[in-house]
């Protein structure tokens, strides 16, 4: 997720505030889902996170979530970069 200037001044309720608005109506899919779908282990997950590659999960207390857009969008850019021969 990028953030915009306008965002760095904004105080930490409103950024919630608008990550809260963002996944309204967005599935959150738990690290389970994330691996079966990607068909990557927890470990290269992560790596992955790290990287950047994949965005930061949103943290619901304890639990990791990552909205299923932003997982399909990772999927979808796998696919593009595909040399076909």
């Amino acid at each position: 997720m990028q953030h915009t200037e306008q965002t760095s001044n904004a105080t930490p309720d409103a950024i919630a505030q608008s990550v809260r608005e963002k996944f309204l109506n967005e599935k959150l899919l738990d690290l389970p889902e994330c691996m079966r779908r990607t068909s990557l282990k927890k470990t290269q997950f992560y790596e992955l996170v790290s990287l950047g590659k994949i965005t930061q999960p949103v943290k619901i207390g304890r639990s990791s979530r990552w909205p299923e857009s932003e997982i399909q969008q990772y999927i979808a850019d796998l696919k593009a970069a595909r040399v076909v021969h």
